[in-house]
């Protein structure tokens, strides 16, 4: 057994392991738009706690980045957009707990993207990106990086016949 897997599997480290979670779910982006017409740009990503945004005007020679706390509005927006996010981080501690099974996880890391991936399709499909309207949608890098702490922490339930 490899370290990285020793330490995933040992039963002692289910708190860090739930804590490196819960900041991964904070931290990391889930979302972003880009925004792009003659004279001017816009580009934002954000996370559950914070978001960057990057804009630009030729016309005035303007232009703005900020990185920071969402205000209250936008807050609640990201809890809102990330809550299979949430769903999915349950659903990895129930794996290591023997409570559900890999697919269930699996199921629920593709739901991260429910939310946002409309609006990404949508906006492939539109003349929108000249207009102003942008390319918006998810970025999944949290189900990925989720989906290998399960493999590594994962433990399968136990098979009861009248189960299967």
């Amino acid at each position: 057994m490899k370290a990285s897997e020793s330490f995933f599997r040992n039963e002692n480290n289910t708190g860090t392991i739930t804590f490196l979670l819960v900041i991964m779910l904070l931290m990391l982006p889930y979302g972003f738009i880009i925004q792009i017409a003659e004279g001017w740009h816009y580009y934002q990503v954000h996370a559950a706690v914070w978001a960057f945004k990057d804009w630009s005007y030729a016309v005035g020679g303007g232009s703005y980045n900020s990185f920071g706390f969402p205000d209250p509005y936008a807050f609640l927006n990201s809890l809102i957009a990330a809550f299979f996010n949430y769903v999915f981080t349950i659903q990895i501690i129930r794996h290591h707990r023997a409570e559900t099974t890999k697919k269930k996880v699996r199921i629920s890391a593709v739901l991260t993207l429910i939310p946002l991936a409309p609006l990404f399709f949508l906006s492939l499909f539109s003349d929108s990106m000249q207009a102003g309207g942008g390319l918006r949608g998810p970025i999944p890098l949290f189900m990925i990086l989720g989906l290998i702490i399960d493999h590594l922490w994962g433990i399968e339930p136990a098979v009861v016949p009248w189960d299967a």
